[in-house]
């Protein structure tokens, strides 16, 4: 299943980081209802991955980086 970067980006602030999602939507510059869309979304495709025992490929989306990203 394909997992969009952004929707990674969710969660990785929420159950990573753990910020409440105010702080998260404001730390990917978008609004409190719009993080919380794309964070459902990567929960549904999580899901969907687990349950199905399916890869989970992260790709592409709609994105700026402004910090280092190197892991």
């Amino acid at each position: 299943v394909i997992l969009k970067y952004e929707e990674f980006e969710s969660i990785r602030l929420i159950d990573y980081n753990l910020l409440s999602q105010d702080l998260a939507a404001k730390q990917m510059n978008i609004s409190r209802p719009t993080f919380t869309r794309i964070y459902n979304r990567a929960l549904k495709t999580i899901a969907k991955a687990l349950v199905e025992g399916k890869a989970i490929e992260i790709e592409g989306g709609n994105f700026q980086f402004e910090y280092d990203i190197s892991w």
